[in-house]
């Protein structure tokens, strides 16, 4: 049985761990079904982080450097987390295979009971502007959490970046998510912040990152 090739491009260090955690998961889930083979593109994510999210120029030259490379177009599914990059590859990987988030979350939505969104990941991502407008030409209202929820989500969110998880942090954005409950579906669209979800919760939420996971699992069953 001919190997399936996975590759992922690195994060932050924690958002990364919490990856390839899932992936580790779903290679030991699917063993024996069939064969997988899966690696990491090199790539230095605390530089391009800096340049987020204003220096799309820089950063479309390095992504559009990086679907050249031998692992990305050899690859049967290549994984891009980071929401924003995602977001800036969204024409530059459409002839690869890369797990295209925004269309895997358009399509979660519109084939559910939502037609409204709540967006929750870094401040420019809370913020209208393109990503929001993606949403919005398809059909998908969306808004966001007032100013001060914001910037506590944005602080939490920086924190994990940082330096990983701290005591309450779970509890603290799990409250978050309670107090932003509405009748529109939470869309945890941020890596850092996958790290601190309670998965457990049901609080009519979908997180991005566990979206490209799923997605995978089902591509090579």
């Amino acid at each position: 049985m001919k190997e399936f090739q996975i590759v992922y491009m690195e994060m932050g260090f924690h958002s990364t761990r919490y990856l390839e955690a899932g992936l580790n998961d779903l290679l030991t889930r699917n063993r024996y079904k069939r064969k997988l083979q899966i690696s990491k593109v090199d790539f230095d994510f605390d530089r391009i982080n800096e340049l987020l999210p204003d220096g799309k120029q820089e950063i479309m030259c390095e992504l559009k450097s990086i679907a050249r490379t031998r692992e990305v177009v050899k690859s049967d599914y290549f994984i891009l987390p980071n929401i924003t990059l995602q977001f800036y590859a969204y024409d530059i990987f459409r002839k690869l295979n890369l797990v295209n988030v925004y269309d895997l979350l358009t399509n979660h939505i519109l084939s559910s009971n939502f037609r409204e969104i709540k967006l929750i990941g870094s401040k420019f991502t809370m913020t209208k502007g393109p990503i929001s407008c993606f949403f919005e030409e398809r059909g998908i209202r969306v808004n966001f959490p007032d100013r001060k929820t914001i910037e506590e989500i944005d602080g939490i969110r920086k924190s994990i970046y940082e330096s990983g998880l701290k005591g309450d942090t779970v509890d603290r954005f799990s409250g978050i998510i309670e107090r932003v409950s509405g009748s529109d579906l939470k869309v945890i669209a941020c890596s850092e912040l996958s790290v601190a979800w309670d998965h457990c919760s049901k609080l009519g939420v979908v997180d991005m990152l566990d979206l490209q996971i799923n997605d995978l699992e089902k591509t090579f069953k």
